[in-house]
């Protein structure tokens, strides 16, 4: 293998001929986690007006939802390492979709929020990251990083679609029915296919799964074995502290726009590009992971905000402008979802990768969590996002430093040194 990728003429085309209907559907399927983080910005306003909430309570579901994974996310990821993705992925759509709609019957008590979100945060472990990218994993190799990024690019297929259909569902009839809308419909576009094409190697008829096995046997490091490793936590801490600022953003990106000068017709049209940036960053980071250390792909995406959150600083930017800032976040999101899965194939194979990136992930979760309270608690402090903002400068830097830090793959820095030792007799 070469430094940064080389498979046998032919072999990704092959992989993409056999699976490419698995992608298929691990796309749609991871789409319906989106569903909740990208369509929340759209009922803050209506949910302040009716019931008099503040920010920080109405964006605090997403930390419900973190607290909950902190749990619910590394048993998941031993489960599906244990009794195989398809079980588990296709009962967490059902869960998923009908609990989202159950958002319709919130009352003005803060606490039936919070039991909503309880709920459905109950629910969605089961269509967590880890479920959607084993299966690809197990069945892509050459392929790997492209087959990932289409993957992960159902959720940036959400982020296209929710924020608008809310607003057009909640401008033509009533938060009520946007929350119900957007919960059962999309769970039954999602649930249909997945029932036919969504499998992993476990889910193959036992003579089949045994061959595939022994012509590329699973090999990497056990949960364990990855928890010892100062390459896990390096790529723990600079996942989370680049996602924390941008997730905290994508929570209330329609009010932000809105205080930034825009429209809510048109913040609504620069948050679906938020969505298609991310389709755009994974695309870019699924081409170029052959050519170019994850490590240094990853280190840019997570720097790549600093420039939106100047614009975003500067008052009186064009449309156009915050739409670029938002562009950028975009990308810096969708090539970090993707990255962190990629890399832990790479640094850690894929032995046990469901259960490591169960833990692992768990990053991405917190970043989730806590960012959109802390954007919440610093519009109520400070009556804008500013601070925030020029946060989120410092965490960029520091997050991209760290990245450049965890260094080559482990064969790499192997061949490197056989090189060196090579050289030396």
């Amino acid at each position: 293998m070469a430094d940064h990728g080389s498979w046998p003429a032919g072999q990704a085309a092959a992989e993409w001929r056999a699976g490419w209907r698995l992608v298929v559907a691990s796309t749609l399927g991871y789409m319906i986690i989106g569903m909740s983080l990208y369509s929340l910005s759209a009922f803050i306003m209506p949910l302040q007006q009716e019931f008099g909430w503040s920010r920080t309570l109405i964006t605090s579901g997403p930390s419900i939802y973190a607290a909950t994974s902190l749990f619910g996310q590394p048993v998941i990821g031993w489960l599906v390492d244990r009794v195989g993705p398809r079980p588990i992925g296709l009962a967490g759509i059902v869960a998923t979709a009908i609990t989202f709609a159950l958002f319709s019957a919130a009352t003005k008590s803060p606490y039936s929020w919070i039991a909503l979100w309880l709920l459905y945060s109950l629910s969605a472990q089961l269509v967590l990251t880890p479920v959607w990218t084993a299966a690809v994993a197990s069945e892509f190799e050459a392929g790997r990083g492209l087959a990932l990024a289409i993957t992960l690019a159902g959720s940036a297929i959400s982020g296209i679609a929710a924020p608008l259909a809310a607003t057009v569902l909640i401008a033509h009839y009533d938060w009520h029915v946007a929350f119900i809308a957007i919960g059962l419909v999309n769970g039954l576009i999602i649930l249909i296919p997945c029932l036919f094409l969504f499998h992993s190697r476990a889910d193959k008829p036992r003579g089949d799964r045994e061959a595939r096995a022994e012509a590329s046997p699973a090999d990497g490091m056990t949960l364990a074995e990855s928890l010892r490793s100062p390459v896990f936590w390096k790529l723990m801490f600079s996942i989370f502290i680049g996602y924390i600022t941008p997730l905290a953003m994508l929570v209330s990106l329609l009010p932000l726009l809105v205080s930034a000068g825009a429209s809510k017709e048109q913040a609504a049209v620069i948050a679906a590009s938020f969505g298609i940036a991310g389709i755009v960053g994974k695309l870019i980071c699924g081409v170029l992971v052959n050519r170019i250390a994850g490590h240094v792909i990853t280190a840019v995406a997570i720097a790549l905000p600093i420039i939106s959150y100047l614009i975003l600083l500067s008052p009186g930017q064009p449309v156009a402008l915050l739409a670029l800032a938002i562009f950028l976040v975009g990308c810096s999101t969708g090539s970090q979802l993707k990255m962190s899965v990629y890399l832990t194939t790479r640094y850690f194979g894929m032995r046990a990768f469901a259960s490591i990136f169960g833990v692992l992930g768990l990053s991405l979760t917190f970043a989730g969590g806590g960012g959109p309270p802390i954007g919440g608690i610093l519009y109520d402090a400070y009556g804008d996002y500013r601070v925030l903002l020029m946060l989120g400068i410092p965490a960029a830097v520091i997050g991209a430093l760290v990245m450049l830090w965890v260094g080559d793959y482990p064969e790499v820095r192997q061949a490197r040194l056989a090189r060196a030792a090579a050289s030396m007799t």
